[in-house]
């Protein structure tokens, strides 16, 4: 059984979600601006009318909430709506320049063009008539899925007044009526949520929050630098560094007269090599002190735990501990040839460049060229050798097999050559134990069509979205070699899927992987028919081929609305379904039944506000005229990343 939710919910990906978005905890800064960044974007885009202004006031907020993330960890995503309002609901702009149909971007104009109606332009010259604030108030149950009581809770001090929104809804009932008439169709008011909804989500679509880390990193450094001596120039700035930079590393960073000092040659039995936050430095360039200057303006807050040469390679890598996050490190690293002084060394970027605290190794992506990619793994000193596997085999045993590639260490530091990269479930193991994920740079991510293998945030235009892009990636195996099947293809109009309560249709589909090999992968997904847009959408998971048909059932929290059981029955297109639970704590609680169309039943969760073990349900199919058709717990496959 898989566990999922709406895109609306809150969930990072150690899980966790809060029930109408607002309130579940983020692993760290950076993990809000990846998982919100997009809908963030999208809201301050219908607000502004302009895409890059839109990019820019979002930066700027999430910038806001992450440079106090002590004081928002425990609800970011509540904390960067209400910024992102605040900000719209007092744009320093002068309204005139703000609304008006020729304020509207090109783009979003261009995004709005329907040639069999008049709704969409209709409706966008209507928003374009209001402040910012008002488009903002008016999107943002939309594009966020909030009801009213949730929209009130972000709202800011000088929000626009109800009679200012009934002003709006009224102009925008007036553009919809007219256009419907120009179209030669009769008012039909009722629709009105429905068409709005349906420009929102294509307005979004040109809100790319591609840059967006990159842009709030940038004001984050911006800060940090102007925290130096504004006067002071790059090469001062160095040479402070290196001569007195305890204070900026950190108080258990070795000043730069002690880096002479041979610190690699520390026994491996030191409590420094305990957690990588405790680490010497290492490497024959650790008492360059324009390393040490190099690592203080560039990644400010961070200490370096190795400056030297591997092979033909010139490597700095430093660690920091990120505000609010206090199980991980931030890993900055910069390459050049060997022998290369600091100001000749290029930062590498990374996908995340998160580490987990704690570990013995650290494995850190260098892309050297294009297709001359590197790995620097660093351990204890005592450590001669670890595994990096790269791609995973499916098996049609249902089984995930990983091909490891031994790496010798020498003092604890080993330098691996990867070709064109490592797949993004690739990891490191110490006696074929699990001990890390090398660290990626962004080079070798491809692009998955979303934020990333996250059930709960993509939207994706391609049939199952970011999945058969991550198989591949995983796998080796060009898209073009798999085969798609579909187990259950149907339409349903069910009112869990839609959080605006219209029952629009949402084609629900479970579909069966299959590698040349002979290994099946099933996913689900559960999109919108109109407008195109992803509610449900899983990892694909590994199981035994002869076992694909069998009933999959996943458990998602609709925004607003009780738990849901989501069972589909490929080989039982009508009947019932009964689910009881097997754990002695839930034994009092009674069984939830439900009809079987086509293949698709949704069950309501029945817990009586319990949390109940899903790994615990029990499943009976039933078949037109009752005959058993599964009896038992349902099918759990492997995800790839776990294997």
């Amino acid at each position: 059984m898989t566990g999922g939710q709406d895109r609306s919910g809150e969930e990072g990906p150690t899980g966790g979600s809060g029930q109408d978005g607002t309130d579940a905890r983020s692993d760290g800064p950076g993990e809000l601006t990846r998982v919100r960044g997009a809908e963030l974007l999208a809201a301050a885009t219908v607000a502004l009318l302009d895409v890059d202004r839109a990019r820019e006031l979002t930066a700027d907020a999430l910038h806001a909430v992450t440079r106090d993330w002590s004081a928002h960890e425990a609800t970011p995503t509540a904390a960067a709506r209400r910024e992102l309002l605040r900000r719209l609901t007092h744009e320093r702009r002068a309204p005139a320049s703000t609304t008006g149909p020729d304020t509207v971007d090109a783009r979003l104009r261009s995004a709005a063009e329907d040639p069999a109606s008049a709704v969409p332009h209709a409706l966008l010259d209507a928003l374009a008539d209001q402040p910012p604030a008002v488009r903002a108030v008016l999107a943002a149950p939309h594009l966020w899925h909030l009801d009213d009581d949730e929209l009130a809770r972000l709202l800011p001090p000088g929000h626009p007044t109800d009679d200012d929104l009934d002003t709006a809804r009224t102009h925008l009932l007036t553009a919809h009526r007219t256009a419907r008439a120009d179209d030669g169709l009769a008012p039909a008011d009722d629709l009105l949520p429905h068409d709005l909804d349906h420009l929102l989500q294509r307005l979004a679509t040109e809100a790319d929050p591609a840059h967006l880390p990159d842009l709030v990193h940038a004001r984050t450094r911006r800060r940090r630098r102007r925290a130096l001596t504004a006067t002071v120039t790059v090469t001062a700035a160095l040479a402070a560094a290196a001569l007195g930079a305890a204070g900026v590393l950190g108080p258990d960073a070795p000043a730069a007269d002690e880096a002479a000092t041979p610190v690699g040659t520390l026994p491996a039995s030191a409590p420094e090599w305990e957690s990588l936050g405790g680490w010497p430095i290492r490497g024959d360039a650790a008492s360059d002190p324009a390393i040490r200057g190099l690592v203080a303006v560039g990644a400010a807050e961070s200490r370096p735990v190795f400056a030297g040469d591997v092979g033909d390679l010139r490597v700095v890598v430093a660690v920091r501990a990120p505000v609010g996050f206090a199980d991980g490190s931030v890993v900055s690293a910069w390459v050049g040839p060997a022998g290369a002084p600091a100001d000749r060394l290029t930062a590498v970027s990374y996908e995340s460049g998160f580490a987990v605290a704690g570990e013995e190794v650290l494995a850190v992506g260098l892309p050297v060229t294009r297709d001359d990619g590197r790995l620097l793994v660093l351990a204890r000193p005592d450590l001669p050798e670890v595994q990096v596997t790269g791609t995973v085999t499916p098996t049609p045993e249902g089984d995930v097999v990983r091909d490891a590639q031994a790496v010798p260490l020498e003092g604890g530091v080993g330098l691996a050559s990867v070709g064109d990269g490592l797949p993004v479930t690739s990891r490191v193991l110490v006696d074929d134990a699990l001990v890390t994920r090398p660290v990626l740079p962004r080079s070798w991510v491809p692009d998955l069509g979303g934020p990333g293998p996250d059930p709960q945030e993509s939207a994706p235009t391609a049939d199952y979205g970011w999945t058969l892009p991550y198989v591949e990636a995983a796998t080796g195996i060009p898209q073009d070699d798999l085969d798609v099947r579909a187990l259950v293809d149907t339409r349903r109009r069910e009112t869990a899927f839609d959080p605006a309560g219209t029952r629009a249709p949402y084609r629900v589909r479970l579909a069966a992987v299959t590698t040349p090999d002979g290994g099946v992968l099933r996913l689900l997904e559960v999109r919108g028919v109109d407008p195109d847009v992803v509610r449900l959408l899983t990892s694909p998971e590994v199981v035994p081929a002869d076992r694909a048909a069998e009933p999959f059932v996943l458990w998602f929290d609709p925004p607003g609305r009780d738990d849901r059981y989501l069972v589909l029955t490929p080989d039982t297109p009508d009947g019932r379904v009964r689910i009881t639970w097997t754990a002695p704590e839930d034994a009092d609680l009674p069984p939830v039944e439900g009809v079987v169309r086509d293949g698709v039943a949704v069950l309501p969760m029945a817990s009586e506000g319990r949390s109940v073990d899903p790994e615990s349900v029990l499943l009976e199919v039933r078949g037109p005229d009752g005959e058993l058709v599964h009896d038992g717990p349902p099918l759990r496959g492997t995800s790839l990343d776990e294997g």
